[in-house]
C-alpha cells in the first residue's frame, strides 16, 4: 500500500475496489500527455462489464447539489489523430460507446452539455446512443433545437431501417395549441427554402384544411363536425384530351336520367346534421354502375360530378325532341292554313252568282 504525507487516495494490490478515495472535491486529477485512465473490464464479478462507472451517492459532498456520475469536458486541444476530434468530452466507440442509465427520478442516463454533448458513432449497422426506459421517465429527451442530419425513423422494429427521411412505422399525432395557421398541422416550404408556401392542419378544433399564406385565405376546409367541405376557389378535374383514350359519345342519357329517383335523407350516425340531397347508390349502380365505386366494407359511394354530362345529354335529347315536335306544330299549323284558305275559297265559290245573273 502507498502513502502519501497527507493521503487521500489509497491503491490496493487485491480486491474489489482499485482506488479508494476521502478527498472532498478530486480523488484523482491527472495532466499526463497520455490516457490518464485505462480500464479494461475482464473479470468474473457483478459489474465485470463495466469498464469504467461513476457513482454519486447522496451521502458524498455536493455543494452545487448536482448528481453527476460521470462527467466529460472537451476543450479545444489538440486533434486526436488528426481528425478534429478535439472538442469532446466524453467519446464512445464499440458496442456500447456510452452507456448510461438512470434509476432514480428525474435522473439523467446521459447528459451532454456543450459543443458535441454527447457523441455516439457506429459504424458497422449498431447503435451510437441508445436510451432504455422502464418506467415512467424518458429514454431520452432534449431542451433545445434538435437537428437530425440523415433519417429518423420512429416506431420502426429494431432489424429495420428508416427507408426515408422521417419514416414513421404507425400513427403519429400533432398536438395544438392554437388557431388558423398556428394550430396544429404542417408548413411547406418553396424550393429555395426561403417562404412559407402551404399549411396543411387544423384551422380550428372542428376544421382541417389547406391555408395559402400568399392569399392568405384557406383554400379548403372541412369540416369535421358536419362533415361539409367548402373551397374558397373553383375545383376542376383533369380533363384534357391528351390524358383520355377509347372515347366514345354518351347515348340514351335521358332514358336513364329519368329512371333516377332524387331523395333527401339524414345520415344514420349523424342524424342532427342538416337534411340531405342526393340519390340511393345502389339505385345508380343498376343504371350507370361506372359511377358507383365499393369500398373494402362494401359500401357503395357515388361520382355526382360523373352525372354532369349525362344530365347534359338528356338535356339535348330534350332539346331535339322539342324542335322536332315545334316543327311537326309548325307543320300542321301551315296545312291547317291551307286547308282553312281552300275551305273559304270553295264556299266562296258555291256563293256566286249564275252567268244571266238569273
Amino acid at each position: 500500500m502507498l502513502h502519501a504525507q497527507n493521503p487521500v487516495v489509497e491503491i490496493r494490490s487485491e480486491g474489489s475496489t482499485a482506488i479508494t478515495s476521502t478527498a472532498s472535491l478530486h480523488a484523482l486529477y491527472t495532466t499526463t500527455p497520455y490516457i490518464p485512465i485505462y480500464s479494461q473490464a475482464s473479470g468474473t464479478g457483478i459489474y465485470s462489464q463495466e469498464g469504467v462507472r461513476g457513482e454519486i451517492t447522496p451521502t458524498a459532498s455536493n455543494p452545487k447539489n448536482q448528481f453527476v456520475g460521470v462527467v466529460g469536458l472537451g476543450k479545444n486541444a489538440s486533434p486526436i489523430g488528426g481528425n478534429g476530434a478535439f472538442n469532446v468530452g466524453v467519446f464512445g466507440s464499440g458496442k456500447h460507446g456510452l452507456w448510461g442509465k438512470s434509476s432514480e427520478s428525474f435522473g439523467y442516463g446521459v447528459y451532454g452539455d456543450g459543443h458535441t454533448g454527447v457523441l455516439g458513432i457506429s459504424n458497422t449497422g449498431g447503435i451510437g446512443v441508445q436510451g432504455i426506459s422502464y418506467g415512467g421517465g424518458y429514454a431520452g429527451a432534449f431542451l433545445g433545437k434538435v437537428v437530425i442530419y440523415d433519417r429518423l425513423g420512429i416506431g420502426i422494429p429494431g432489424d429495420q431501417f428508416p427507408d426515408f427521411m422521417l419514416d414513421v412505422n404507425g400513427r403519429a399525432r400533432l398536438r395544438s395549441g392554437g388557431t388558423n395557421e398556428t394550430s396544429a398541422g404542417v408548413w411547406f416550404n418553396n424550393n429555395l427554402n426561403t417562404q412559407l408556401r402551404a399549411f396543411i392542419g387544423m384551422r380550428e378544433d372542428n376544421e382541417f384544411g389547406i391555408y395559402s399564406p400568399s392569399m392568405n385565405q384557406w383554400l379548403l376546409r372541412l369540416n369535421i363536425g358536419i362533415g361539409t367541405i367548402c373551397s374558397y376557389s373553383t375545383i376542376t378535374n383533369c380533363s384534357d384530351i391528351r390524358l383520355k383514350t377509347d372515347i366514345s359519345p354518351i347515348q340514351g342519357s335521358l332514358t336513364r336520367i329519368q329512371a333516377l329517383n332524387g331523395v333527401n335523407y339524414h345520415w344514420k350516425k349523424h342524424p342532427e346534421t342538416s337534411l340531405q340531397t342526393g340519390f340511393i347508390a345502389q339505385e345508380v349502380q343498376k343504371i350507370f354502375p361506372e359511377l358507383v365505386e365499393t369500398d373494402q366494407e362494401g359500401f357503395l359511394s357515388v361520382n355526382y360530378t360523373g352525372l354532369i354530362p349525362h344530365l347534359l345529354e338528356a338535356i339535348k335529347e330534350l332539346q331535339e325532341k322539342n324542335e322536332a315536335q315545334s316543327s311537326t306544330t309548325q307543320s300542321l299549323k301551315l296545312k291547317n292554313e291551307q286547308l282553312e284558305a281552300r275551305l273559304s275559297a270553295i264556299e266562296a265559290a258555291l256563293n256566286l252568282p249564275t252567268a244571266t245573273g238569273k
